[in-house]
């Protein structure tokens, strides 16, 4: 690897990014979240580019930002010290009148679409019950919202019809099984919309012009998400696009005539615009390699923007023009110097599981590195466990293999984007069968030569922590240290202690104490601490509403109490992951020295 460029930590992670697009009434500006501050929080740039100007300036982060169909009206969100008890708030587009619609911090608040005239928006809340929302229908000039809809599972405002008279709700407590319920905001009599057999989920995204027609994601009856529309008058569904791939996101032009939707394929973001009544359609064949989010289209139709993240740069707001066919890019979030040599293309590979089932992951080679089986190696695993691994800027990852490290960050069973069957194969008593996927990723990148077999570190956050320590306690000879951040040591614990609202979909994951206490009592790592044998780095926030922070404490003090050597951040302004530049510039400059040392360093 010799003329590498070696760049400093401090580099990657003051890359700043802009992400959740909005377009202003008149299609001249769009409004976006960015952490340019260090901080993400919303700001509104010209749809032509230039310099933008921020709405908040606060130091608590914000989620997304959604510009009014009328006025230049923005309403964004807010939480405190990343406890996700989201506050909904209205301001100008200059910043000047803001005003807060939800002001109670022990419920979470989250916004769903603004009235078609603007005069309104609707929200899910945990008012009335901590462990499931209901939805709520806010009118500017009342004082008080409207509750609308109460089910037995958590629900979310989905879409208005284009009359304002109904809104569209959907119900489940877990992405892979939603049902849509059609709401008449003054008698509240309800529809159900999606009556079906087995597991199927339902993701609207516009009505036909006379509003009988729902256009919606949906794997009703096959394995992947794609395009369909549903009949609201007969409730036939029928589908526009299929695919190998899942449709991800999609945006109905304000003409109805064309949608712009995004296919995940092995990952990575294919951008498709297709003509609704000729079937013909074109894909964005020029863009980035990378992932989109937040597809919408300007409300004259010429145009649609989008977030794109990309592996190489970072996560900025583009648009596209329909006519001229298109691409520009309006916000350039700062790289702070990082050359080409900064940067690595990560390249899908695949290797085989315990049983033979082929595992998809992504790998981030270092500059020159050769398999000589000398390298020091990462093998990275996301949380979740319904995620995915892909290829977004991530200043950990790049700044590791820019150290030289090659970085293996996996989607073993479990992960979503391959199809509803892999997404189950680690259900209930599978569950440990995703961990040896970990173990045949170590196997794997040892006989392929990337890795000396004694410099191999796993890391992951969230239920990724649950697979690192797994990882270590089941499979100890394997590695030479592990990263553990906000991780789910003690199922038991975590399932008692998690905040109400997340205790349900946890439960439909992983069983529940009553019925499954014994089993998750087994396989949660902290029972079986004494069995791992390399140093650990764990990292929590206290104000963790998921994983509350008292699982890590029992966790540092296990590994105490058995000698084993620990590295323990604890940041008191941080919830589920850290947000805050400053305190991501004191854990992972730290994670690198540990690693380095622990890892790099051994002979």
């Amino acid at each position: 690897m010799a003329g590498t460029v070696s760049y400093e930590i401090e580099r990657y992670l003051n890359v700043r990014s802009a992400s959740s697009p909005s377009f202003s009434p008149d299609g001249q500006h769009i409004a976006f979240v960015s952490n340019i501050t260090g901080v993400p929080l919303p700001w509104v740039v010209s749809a032509r580019g230039g310099w933008p100007q921020p709405i908040s300036l606060a130091t608590e982060r914000t989620g997304q930002v959604v510009y009014a169909p009328s006025g230049n009206s923005i309403a964004f969100d807010r939480d405190q010290g990343g406890n996700e008890h989201w506050q909904i708030i209205l301001s100008d587009e200059e910043g000047h009148d803001v005003r807060s619609y939800t002001d109670d911090p022990a419920v979470s608040h989250q916004f769903g679409q603004w009235s078609p005239t603007g005069s309104g928006f609707s929200y899910a809340a945990n008012l009335r019950e901590r462990r499931r929302f209901d939805v709520y229908v806010q009118a500017l000039s009342d004082p008080e919202p409207k509750s609308v809809y109460a089910g037995d599972e958590s629900s979310h405002p989905a879409a208005w019809t284009p009359d304002g008279r109904h809104l569209i709700v959907r119900e489940g407590e877990q992405p892979e099984n939603i049902d849509l319920y059609l709401v008449e905001l003054q008698s509240l009599e309800k529809v159900h919309l999606t009556p079906h057999a087995g597991e199927a989920a339902y993701y609207p995204f516009g009505f036909s012009t006379d509003g009988r027609m729902l256009y919606l994601r949906t794997d009703q009856d096959q394995e992947f998400l794609g395009l369909a529309v549903l009949d609201l008058d007969n409730s036939i569904l029928r589908y526009v696009v299929s695919s190998e791939w899942d449709i991800e996101d999609a945006a109905l032009a304000p003409s109805r005539r064309q949608v712009a939707y995004s296919k995940n394929v092995d990952g990575a973001s294919q951008v498709t615009v297709r003509d609704l009544p000729s079937s013909e359609e074109y894909r964005i064949s020029e863009l980035p390699l990378g992932v989109v989010s937040g597809l919408s289209w300007a409300p004259h139709g010429r145009s649609f923007v989008f977030a794109l993240n990309s592996a190489l740069a970072t996560s900025d707001i583009w648009t596209f023009d329909i006519r001229q066919r298109r691409l520009r890019q309006v916000t350039h979030s700062p790289r702070v110097g990082l050359g080409p040599e900064a940067l690595v293309k990560p390249e899908v590979v695949r290797f085989r599981g315990h049983d033979g089932l082929e595992i998809p992951a992504l790998m981030y080679l270092p500059h020159g590195a050769q398999p000589d089986a000398d390298n020091a190696a990462i093998v990275q695993v996301h949380g979740g466990p319904a995620a995915q691994t892909r290829p977004v800027f991530d200043p950990i990852l790049q700044y590791f293999a820019n150290r030289g490290y090659v970085v293996l960050a996996t989607n073993v069973r479990g992960s979503t984007g391959y199809g509803r069957t892999y997404t189950h194969l680690d259900d209930g008593r599978k569950r440990m069968d995703s961990v040896a996927d970990l173990e045949a990723a170590n196997s794997w990148i040892r006989s392929s030569g990337w890795a000396h077999p004694r410099r191999i570190a796993v890391m992951g956050p969230s239920y990724g922590g649950f697979m690192v320590l797994s990882a270590l306690t089941t499979y100890p000879d394997s590695w030479a240290a592990g990263v553990n951040e906000r991780g789910v040591a003690d199922f038991i614990m975590h399932l008692e202690r998690t905040e109400p609202q997340g205790r349900r979909p946890r439960e439909i994951e992983y069983g529940t104490i009553e019925e499954d206490g014994d089993f998750l009592r087994s396989i949660s790592p902290i029972h079986h601490v004494g069995k791992i044998r390399v140093p650990m780095f764990v990292i929590h926030g206290a104000n963790d509403p998921r994983v509350s922070v008292s699982v890590a404490d029992s966790l540092v003090a296990q590994l105490r109490e058995y000698n084993i050597p620990v590295e323990y951040l604890l940041f008191e302004d941080e919830g589920h992951g850290l947000v805050r530049l400053a305190n991501r510039l004191q854990a992972y400059p730290a994670i690198a020295e540990f690693l380095d040392q622990q890892v790099k360093a051994l002979e």
